[in-house]
């Protein structure tokens, strides 16, 4: 019974075989790109991306690789069938196809576009405090993207430079940093952050000097301050409202500002006087911390001064004959920096004056004056308050036409160093140091230049020479000489 039904069985398969016909059919899936290449929709978020999606498909089975991905890219999705041939039967008994499906791959591309930089990243540049040395450029910005920080050289570059020169990050200033994305990121965001120096921290950590003379205060002009404010480290000069600027008090404790105008040495004596202001530098971004400042003294004084008639007469205020000795007028020509810290070298340097006439044109002591003593300083009060400071200064020469008019002056004791030479001993030729005065007026002088009637050269304290001495009867105006002596 069994072996029937083999041969049975054999005998369909016979006529099976005769009758059926086979057919290959093309494997034909559907499928939806969400984002395919050059019309991209997807952009890197840092999350899984599905860019190819499986549809229907005339197979009893597919799988689909290749359609998932997170990091920027053009990707490649493959769709292959998994059928077997199958028995398709026709309405005829024993008739049918038996068919197959081919076993090509279907692809498709997709792209995940890479973020711009300007888009979502969270860039923050910090501007940095001028140290000295080298600071490191991951101290100076961040970059972040969600809750991710972005890496360099994998998620971009950066480029710093200042002045349009690739550099390190040293001496202060403005720096431009650029970042140029990379990976999953793109574009180019350029900024630019400060390194700034802390003018509170003195000149011992900034090297930031400030050059501060005495300010010479002349009649008719109204005040401008005078100061030279260097780097000495830079080498670079600082310029106001470029680099610093200035705020002008009347006050120690700075808390009384006043306008620049404002700056005097006020009415009637003072006016003959000095006095102590302060100033404020506070720094200008880029190169100096807007945030810090420093405080300054400086001191005016006025051109003109009056010089105590001698040493031991310190009465500013009596103009003529005082212990039978002339005040003198004195011109300041130079200015001194009463300050050592703020002066060029360090150290206290005293300004120059030269006995001069009056700003009205009258000679530099009373016409009635007799006796002059014309001394080697002239130090000049400072009002501060209820304080009094002096500002001292060389008195260097003599001006021209400095004694013209004083006809009954009979000798003048100058203690002037012997570096002044003056121009010339004439008496009698205008535009000199010494014209106008009276033939018989004795001059003292220290030096060598042993020339010139009755002018009398002290080569020491103790030691008086004169190459022509002259007596003269002191009785009326056009005295002739006794005789000659030497």
């Amino acid at each position: 019974m069994k072996k029937n039904i083999l041969i049975l069985l054999s005998i369909m398969m016979a006529s099976a075989t005769t009758a059926w016909g086979q057919s290959v059919r093309a494997f034909n899936p559907q499928y939806h790109n969400y984002s395919p290449v050059g019309k991209a929709s997807f952009v890197y978020d840092g999350q899984e991306k599905t860019g190819v999606l499986l549809g229907i498909y005339n197979c009893h089975g597919a799988t689909i690789t290749g359609n998932k991905a997170t990091n920027a890219g053009i990707y490649q999705a493959e769709i292959r069938p998994e059928c077997q041939g199958h028995l398709v039967p026709t309405p005829h008994v024993g008739e049918g196809f038996f068919t197959y499906y081919d076993d090509g791959t279907t692809t498709v591309d997709w792209q995940i576009l890479p973020r711009d930089l300007r888009d979502g990243v969270e860039i923050t540049v910090k501007d940095q405090q001028w140290t000295g040395r080298n600071i490191q450029a991951n101290k100076v910005y961040t970059l972040k993207y969600g809750d991710n920080d972005l890496r360099e050289n994998v998620d971009y570059n950066v480029l710093i430079t200042k002045m349009e020169t690739p550099t390190t990050i040293l001496d202060e200033g403005r720096y431009t940093i650029v970042f140029t994305g990379r990976g999953n990121f793109t574009g180019q965001v350029v900024r630019t952050f400060d390194v700034k120096k802390d003018l509170s921290q003195g000149e011992d950590i900034t090297g930031v000097h400030f050059d501060i003379p005495e300010q010479i205060i002349v009649a008719g002009t109204s005040f401008d301050f005078q100061c030279e404010v260097s780097d000495k480290i830079s080498h670079a000069k600082l310029y106001e409202n470029e680099d610093y600027t200035v705020a002008f008090y009347d006050d120690a404790a700075a808390s009384n500002e006043i306008e620049e105008t404002a700056v005097n040495l006020g009415q009637g004596e003072n006016a003959k006087k000095a006095k102590k202001y302060w100033v404020v530098f506070t720094g200008v971004a880029p190169k100096y911390d807007p945030e810090t400042s420093i405080k300054k003294a400086f001191y005016i004084v006025s051109e003109y001064q009056e010089s105590a008639p001698s040493p031991a007469t310190l009465d500013p205020n009596v103009r003529g004959n005082l212990n039978g000795l002339a005040k003198v007028n004195i011109r300041i020509t130079k200015p001194g920096y009463p300050v050592a810290l703020d002066s060029p070298n360090g150290v206290v340097e005293l300004g120059e004056a030269k006995v001069a006439p009056t700003t009205d044109g009258n000679p530099a002591i009373d016409v009635e004056s007799k006796r002059c003593m014309i001394l080697d300083t002239i130090k000049v009060a400072a009002v501060d308050g209820e304080t009094t400071e002096y500002v001292n200064h060389n008195i260097v020469g003599i001006e021209n036409n400095a004694f013209a008019g004083c006809k009954t002056l009979r000798w003048i004791n100058s203690l002037i160093p012997g570096t002044y030479v003056p121009t010339s001993l004439d008496r009698t030729v205008i535009d000199t140091p010494f014209y106008g005065i009276p033939r018989q007026t004795l001059v003292y002088l220290y030096g060598y230049n042993i020339t010139g009637e009755n002018y009398i050269y002290k080569i020491t304290e103790n030691d008086f020479r004169s190459a022509l001495f002259h007596i003269y009867e002191d009785v009326k105006g056009d005295q002739t000489k006794y005789s000659d002596q030497k």
